[in-house]
């Protein structure tokens, strides 16, 4: 009996330490959240790296600034560091990071498998309204400027996504609805519309022919072939009142923004900055031109150049969120470049006399600036041998923190 409890006292000490025991990862790559193609890229480089060794896998996680990929859950700090040695001709920089909560990200890809999708910029869908105003006068031009009610299937901030599910709601419509099938642009956004009913009720009995097909918010709304985008008939040759000059200039300037958009889709970037670059210099006054240009640039690689677009674009249209947003990224990407810049020259000047003060000191600083504490840590515990003066400087900056930009 006395034995029987031994063994379950045994049990019952083990199962809760081996049920918490730490476990060990390695971090290969971080980039910014802009980056997710080169990210994908060093993702798919690993998995091949760890493909002949059974038990490892290879995740792509999201924090709140940067994507991450990191390899293997590790029971042992020592098993991590074994095979970190194993990457040190394979990957720059691999380091071994304990599992904690604090560090827990997004999975958005593991062994190949696509769990989730980044970040997508936000919708603009309507709400719901239902205004009551005069019966609208019925135009044998299909196309003169009335108001109607009309079905807004979704609003987007980009052409490209209006296009895609453009492309989608025409292959669910009857030859007849088609016609009335158009992308409309409004200020910063596009909308997705159909039809053009006199009534509330015509309206209403469209939506309930293609409930199963189609869904979408009735409202009342212009109609006509200003500031159409896109449409089933072409709206080009109809008569208008405005300039025809001016008219041709916005259909070139959105058909660009379209064909750069697709481009950017294929990650054809360097189609879309040689369009784009012809583009700002013809419309040098157009934000949304230097946006889509920024946007391009910092998917190359180009912080610098984009974060100039991003300025421009800025400063034309100073309430675009997304302008702002781009701006900001450009310049953390900026950061993160002048970041690996430093450390390699710190690097490179330890190979040389590996108790430069100034180089170990400079070196903790920068990794504490780009959130990488456990190195700056690495680097504080080999200063305070040579110099503990230099090393309590870099133990106030650790602890404290140290802005971006400072």
């Amino acid at each position: 009996m006395k034995k029987a409890i031994f063994i379950i006292a045994v049990f019952l000490f083990l199962v809760p330490a081996y049920c918490f025991a730490k476990t060990y990862s390695v971090q290969t790559a971080t980039y910014g959240l802009l980056a997710k193609t080169y990210a994908l890229r060093h993702f798919d480089y690993m998995e091949k790296f760890i493909k002949d060794s059974p038990g490892l896998y290879v995740r792509l996680l999201k924090g709140k600034r940067y994507l991450v990929v990191r390899v293997g859950d590790f029971r042992s700090y020592k098993e991590a560091l074994d095979f970190t040695k194993k990457l040190k001709s394979a990957v720059k920089d691999p380091f071994v990071l304990e599992n904690t909560k604090e560090n827990e990200m997004l999975v958005l890809k593991e062994k190949g498998i696509e769990k989730v999708e980044t970040v997508k910029r936000k919708s603009l869908k309507k709400p719901f309204t239902e205004s009551v105003i005069t019966k609208p006068e019925k135009s044998k031009n299909s196309f003169e400027e009335r108001v109607v009610y009309t079905i807004e299937i979704q609003t987007y901030q980009k052409l490209r996504q209006a296009i895609k599910e453009y492309k989608r709601v025409e292959k669910l419509l009857s030859k007849e609805d088609l016609k009335t099938l158009r992308i409309e642009r409004h200020g910063d956004h596009y909308s997705l519309r159909v039809g053009a009913f006199s009534t509330y009720g015509e309206a209403r009995g469209f939506l309930k022919n293609y409930k199963d097909r189609l869904k979408g918010l009735i409202i009342q709304a212009k109609y006509g072939p200003k500031g159409v985008v896109l449409s089933y008939k072409d709206t080009e040759t109809i008569e208008e009142n405005e300039d025809t000059s001016q008219r041709a200039n916005q259909k070139e300037v959105e058909q660009i923004i379209a064909t750069v958009e697709s481009k950017l889709d294929d990650e054809d970037f360097g189609r879309a900055a040689t369009l784009l670059r012809d583009a700002v210099k013809r419309w040098p006054e157009n934000p949304e031109l230097h946006a889509l240009y920024g946007e391009t640039l910092l998917n190359m690689g180009f912080a610098t150049n984009a974060y100039r677009e991003y300025k421009k674009a800025v400063e034309l249209s100073p309430d675009v969120s997304e302008y702002h947003s781009g701006l900001g990224y450009s310049l953390l990407n900026i950061h993160m470049e002048r970041a690996q810049q430093a450390i390699d020259a710190f690097k490179k000047a330890l190979e040389i006399d590996p108790e430069n003060v100034d180089a170990l000191e400079g070196l903790g600083t920068v990794y504490v600036s780009i959130d990488r504490r456990d190195l700056a840590e690495e680097v504080y515990q080999r200063l305070k041998e040579i110099d503990p003066v230099s090393a309590k400087r870099l133990r106030d900056i650790i602890d404290s923190g140290l802005e971006i930009g400072q």
